[in-house]
């Protein structure tokens, strides 16, 4: 469990944990936890003090770091009451390896100076890339007037794709497919987060993304304008990046 400061987490334990724990809880069990949780809403980190002794009472372990939470499980209960800090707790859940797979959406508008993907769609390949990470070793594109989906496959076989809604109600999100779960991702909420973190990059000179994680999400998109003058063929990142270079 991710976050001691709700009720949540200590019901969930004693659900799983305690001595009338039925089949239909498949034998799970909770056996580690870290307690943060909010760390500026008053009612909420004032729990956490009192929900640790209660967890710890059914024998889960207490650690200190998401990091070592993830090296003690199979799956994970996101539970921090406050919902700011969520996005930040999964990508870390996400990248520690227990992710097969996503499916991203956003709006595609397009504008005719910008390759299709480049203008609006980007914001779903950012979603991708910000569960999957780099690694993309082939993309094929789908599309007619009314869809367009590209499908990336990941070394080890991952598969992640980028839907741009081009009719009907648009919005922003995807679905995580784990190893024993299946997560529904957030939406776009404002602009905050994002001058957050361009503020936290001017103050710390290191940048959120990583120059190689930015040049594979255009390699991705160039891939997918490649796939779809080709009429639906697969292409190599690796060629678009040679190419590139020439």
């Amino acid at each position: 469990i991710i976050g001691l400061d709700t009720s949540h987490s200590t019901a969930f334990t004693k659900f799983l944990n305690g001595p009338n724990a039925g089949a239909e809880y498949f034998g799970y069990k909770v056996v580690a936890a870290y307690p943060w949780g909010s760390k500026t809403i008053k009612t909420s980190y004032d729990r956490i003090p009192e929900y640790t002794e209660t967890v710890k009472s059914f024998g889960v372990e207490i650690v200190d770091s998401i990091a070592a939470l993830l090296a003690k499980v199979d799956v994970v209960l996101l539970e921090t009451n406050d919902g700011r800090p969520h996005l930040e707790q999964a990508i870390e859940v996400f990248k520690a390896g227990k992710v097969l797979g996503a499916d991203c959406f956003s709006p595609m508008n397009t504008e005719p100076t910008h390759p299709d993907l480049f203008w609006y769609a980007i914001h779903a390949v950012e979603y991708l890339y910000t569960v999957m990470g780099p690694g993309c070793k082939q993309v094929t594109r789908m599309f007619n007037a009314e869809n367009d989906v590209t499908v990336g496959v990941w070394e080890g076989g991952r598969v992640g794709t980028v839907r741009g809604i081009k009719k009907g109600k648009e919005d922003y999100g995807g679905t995580v497919f784990g190893e024993k779960g299946i997560l529904q991702m957030g939406t776009y909420t404002g602009y905050e987060l994002l001058l957050k973190e361009i503020c936290k990059f001017w103050q710390t000179g290191v940048a959120p993304v990583t120059p190689k994680e930015t040049l594979e999400i255009y390699a991705f998109m160039e891939a997918a304008d490649a796939s779809k003058r080709h009429q639906g063929i697969s292409v190599s990142l690796a060629d678009v990046m040679k190419n590139a270079q020439k």
